[in-house]
């Protein structure tokens, strides 16, 4: 019989699955259409028994929370010391969570855990538009859009209820392609699509050497931002200066910089690291970049390790203006990522093997791949990314937050802490 497949991609950071039901090598590709689920078996079913304390957890649960947890646990798994990194934890969020509306039992069990979403259908519906709605805000002075899309083949038959919920909560494009008569016409369009919706920043999602043959859907999510900064850096005061990396090798980088007194920013220094916050002229969306006392990046993250909102929520209320030394080196990265294993070996196992998606449709198996692609541009004047307690100081010296040596940075919402990119610079030549 013929392995049904469901790619999912997502656009900058692009991931692409793809599901298969099970058959041996030798048996005779062809389409198994099973019963519907029945009545009672709704995508909008609540999907595991609540506990007595669980009215509590999802009064103070959020999506923004979520994502910040789960973002910061993949990013840890993928990163390697030496490497520049580049995630979209929202965009990731997105593409998984529309997967994960089709799931049951365990599957769905260990895909909450590992998201940290609530299993309260109606609060976890209900943030996902509220997220969507926030970024793709037509006001905003920025370009700002997270559209998704779903690409099925014209024979495949999807349950009427995910369609609508993709439709409902995850505002999802409908896109019907003959996908198993024409795979290469197919991953084309859905190439096109993706590049379009970032600018031209993400080309080939699918790559041309994938195997589509066997593809039924393809859930994409598409994450672009560009803006610019409410203080630019002046071309004419960048200058060389040497980037200290891990390895204690030293490498020379375009510096930007604002010093002389007049820049105030957001600022917060506990022990091991210090925190400006850059702003756009869109005054909802900035750039966190926590750095190192020293050149001891993989310190400062295992201290955020447990519960990483937190960290985040902590750092955000503490911070005060207050006028900064700022040097900050000019870095692009682009990269992708097979995230099969990493979300493998943090506890998403079943969806890999096998996995009751029978939410979506029939004869789908389990997810066989995951591909994550990332572009981001930091210049004098602003930001292009496609895939994210009060406290009061005497006046005294202006702190110098010179950027010389490996640091973490965010793309954040402030209106919701929902993180859009998040990375780290070990390496601005790269």
């Amino acid at each position: 019989m013929r392995r049904n497949i469901i790619a999912l991609s997502m656009v900058l950071v692009l991931v692409l699955l793809s599901i298969h039901s099970g058959c041996t090598d030798n048996e005779e590709p062809n389409i198994v259409i099973e019963d519907p689920p029945l009545e009672e078996d709704k995508v909008h079913t609540t999907m595991f028994v609540h506990t007595g304390d669980e009215a509590e957890i999802d009064i103070n649960w959020s999506l923004a929370n979520a994502t910040a947890d789960f973002g910061f646990e993949l990013y840890k798994e993928i990163s390697k010391e030496g490497e520049n990194l580049l995630i979209s934890p929202w965009s990731i969020m997105a593409a998984l969570g529309m997967i994960y509306e089709g799931t049951r039992g365990e599957t769905a069990h260990e895909m909450q855990k590992v998201l940290h979403l609530t299993t309260n259908d109606t609060q976890r519906h209900d943030s996902f538009q509220k997220l969507l709605r926030d970024i793709n805000d037509p006001d905003l002075e920025c370009k700002l859009s997270s559209p998704n899309g779903y690409f099925v083949d014209e024979d495949y038959p999807l349950n009427e209820e995910y369609m609508d919920l993709l439709e409902e909560v995850f505002r999802t494009e409908a896109n019907e392609l003959d996908i198993l008569a024409d795979p290469d016409g197919s991953r084309e369009f859905i190439n096109q699509w993706a590049f379009d919706r970032t600018n031209g920043k993400i080309a080939d999602l699918i790559p041309k050497d994938q195997d589509m043959t066997e593809v039924v859907l393809v859930l994409a999510n598409a994450l672009y931002f560009n803006a610019a900064w409410e203080h630019p850096f002046d071309p004419e005061h960048t200058e060389k200066g040497e980037f200290e990396t891990s390895d204690g090798t030293f490498v020379e980088v375009d510096m930007m910089c604002n010093v002389g007194g007049r820049l105030r920013l957001d600022y917060y220094a506990p022990n091991h690291y210090s925190v400006i916050e850059l702003p756009y002229t869109e005054d909802d969306v900035s750039m966190l970049i926590i750095l190192p006392d020293g050149n001891s990046l993989a310190y400062v993250e295992s201290l955020m390790e447990d519960d990483f909102h937190e960290t985040l929520d902590h750092i955000r209320s503490n911070m005060y203006s207050r006028t900064v030394n700022v040097k900050l080196p000019r870095f692009k990265i682009e990269d992708d990522y097979e995230l099969a294993q990493p979300l493998t070996d943090i506890g998403m196992t079943t969806v890999f093997k096998r996995a009751d998606l029978s939410g979506i449709g029939p004869g789908l198996e389990r997810i066989s791949f995951v591909y994550h692609k990332t572009y981001i541009s930091v210049n004098e004047t602003g930001t292009e990314a496609a895939a994210a307690t009060t406290g009061a100081a005497s006046i005294g010296v202006n702190p110098q937050f010179y950027a010389d040596h490996p640091f973490l940075f965010m793309i954040q919402q402030k209106s919701t802490g929902n993180i859009l990119f998040m990375g780290k610079v070990e390496d601005p030549t790269a």
